[in-house]
């Protein structure tokens, strides 16, 4: 008899948004409430449990896309499908969407964490950044968050139009009246296209102090930096997310979903056509596999570690690390090994890109 992998983590990417932002590189479609998207992810669960063993699922993620465009409702039979031992069920949601969203019914279906996606409560920076809501639909979607979860995050855009040290407080300030379990602070990255696009923005040095100063306030306020862009009070983690940079397998679900499985990593078709087709006839809706090596396996647990607070035990990577950069970074207070863990310190993660990239090899 083969043995099973233990997967625990699922992510469904919820593909429709109602306008695309000119910052996002996720695969994402105008809205296109015909189309059967619940029809078709209830399939493809359906043919993944026929594949993988899921009754160890623990944590599933809701991304997007757009997920708040769906009630309760869907959100429920999707869940039902999957199964009853779920730990943490996240969903991402836009402040637009909390004028007609039940969150009631949403806890009540099974969710039981919710990422909204503030960004800024600075109108004139939401208007450049695409974001179809203002300052007074944020706090009025916060109430209603707060009034039915006690686990909840708030996502900040660090580098965002007219960012400055004034404005990050400003936001920053308005984000802790509500006592958020956890926020996320995320670097504005464009490509050169999207930088034509998006102007008013701060430049690299200013993005960086910016950082600098949101982690510390956010950390005077008994914010723990778990992550690179994380910081949660009282350990309310975002499970899913420990367990995908711990390199934990995960499942796929939904059209350009991504999934890793025993080191083969597979991508769902970003066609909404090609995923009902392929759904339609029965086989699964994979694109492409690709099977990680020995050392792509190695390059990113090294890649995913290091952005958390816990790091990467050196042992299982210290062939394919460039040791000679290890120690330089560390003389330079950017590296720390502590307890067999090689870790970022707090002024390392303003320069993980270009460290892991030299000390990976």
């Amino acid at each position: 008899m083969e043995l099973q992998p233990i997967i625990r983590n699922i992510y469904v990417h919820i593909p429709f948004c109602r306008s695309r932002c000119p910052y996002c590189d996720f695969f994402s479609v105008k809205f296109d409430k015909n189309y059967p998207l619940k029809s078709l992810i209830l399939k493809e669960i359906s043919m993944d449990k026929e594949k993988w063993d899921l009754s160890n699922i623990k944590n599933i993620y809701f991304g997007g896309g757009t997920p708040s465009i769906y009630n309760a409702d869907f959100y429920r039979d999707i869940l039902d499908l999957i199964g009853n031992n779920i730990s943490e069920v996240s969903i991402e949601i836009n402040p637009e969407d909390g004028k007609h969203i039940d969150f009631k019914a949403l806890k009540d279906a099974g969710v039981t964490r919710i990422s909204l996606g503030i960004q800024t409560f600075q109108e004139r920076s939401l208007n450049l950044l695409g974001r179809n809501y203002n300052k007074n639909d944020i706090i009025d979607t916060i109430e209603k968050i707060s009034n039915d979860f006690g686990n909840f995050s708030y996502d900040r855009l660090i580098g965002i139009p007219f960012d400055s040290e004034r404005v990050l407080k400003e936001d920053l300030d308005l984000f802790l009246r509500s006592k958020p379990p956890h926020i996320s602070l995320y670097i504005l990255t464009l490509n050169s296209t999207q930088k034509n696009i998006i102007k008013n923005r701060p430049d690299d040095n200013l993005v960086a102090r910016l950082y600098k100063k949101a982690s510390e306030i956010l950390q005077d306020n008994e914010y723990e930096h778990y992550e690179i862009s994380n910081f949660a009070k009282e350990k309310k983690y975002c499970n899913y997310n420990i367990d995908v940079w711990n390199c934990k397998d995960y499942i796929g679900i939904g059209p350009g979903a991504v999934g890793t499985i025993e080191n083969k990593r597979y991508f769902n078709f970003s066609s909404l056509k090609r995923y009902e087709q392929q759904l339609n006839a029965n086989e699964l809706p994979i694109e492409k596999i690709e099977e990680l090596n020995e050392k792509e396996q190695k390059f990113e647990n090294l890649m995913l570690g290091m952005r958390t607070k816990w790091g990467v035990n050196i042992k299982k990577i210290r062939k394919f690390l460039n040791m000679k950069k290890v120690n330089k970074f560390y003389k330079e207070g950017y590296l720390n090994i502590e307890n067999g863990n090689l870790k970022l310190t707090e002024n390392g993660f303003l320069f993980y890109n270009s460290i892991v990239t030299e000390v990976g090899g």
